[in-house]
């Protein structure tokens, strides 16, 4: 089932009715940004599944999170072992609703006009259940370098770390803004 963690009505009320359940953000940093731990911990307490996945709200996926998931499932991994998936993403400008509305909608998009983008930029983490959150720092999400110190963190203890690069699709939906936005607030490091 997917999660939104938001504080905001308005959003709540509408992924709910597009089936998301709408979970509050209890735990957050400064400017109310939240820590990635906790929205881990809160998920993995309240729903049962084999893998846990964080996501920026401006990424799109289509099957191949599906298939990539099934692959890795039905392998010969040791699921019981923490796991962590990562990929680079592939930028893709201009993506409107009329545009995206199927996975072979965006799978053209993302072929036509995206552009895969650097190595050092995150933007959502697969786990399994028996990932160490309770050990994890306190990182919030949009901010410098969390995503690399998670993958530094897991593979410095021995942590299966897969690139899912070449098998998922992650579609970031590019805007003006950018692709450096956490770099800009005021409390960015």
């Amino acid at each position: 089932m997917p999660v939104i963690f938001t504080n905001e009505t308005s959003v709540a009320e509408e992924r709910a009715r597009n089936g998301w359940e709408a979970r509050q953000v209890h735990v957050a940093a400064a400017d109310g940004v939240p820590v990635l731990q906790y929205m881990y911990k809160d998920v993995m307490d309240n729903y049962n599944s084999t893998f846990y996945t964080y996501s920026n709200g401006d990424i799109l996926f289509t099957d191949t999170l599906i298939n990539t998931l099934l692959y890795v499932r039905n392998s010969s991994l040791n699921l019981d072992k923490p796991v962590l998936m990562v990929g680079k993403r592939s930028n893709v400008l201009n993506v409107t609703e009329s545009k995206a509305p199927t996975w072979g909608n965006i799978n053209k998009m993302a072929e036509e006009r995206g552009k895969l983008f650097t190595g050092w930029a995150e933007d959502n983490f697969i786990t399994t259940r028996s990932f160490p959150w309770n050990g994890i720092a306190e990182v919030v999400i949009g901010r410098r370098a969390y995503d690399n110190w998670l993958v530094y963190y897991s593979r410095k203890s021995k942590h299966t770390v897969i690139d899912s690069t070449k098998t998922l699709l992650a579609a970031h939906q590019t805007t003006k803004a950018g692709n450096r936005e956490g770099h800009g607030h005021k409390n960015k490091d």
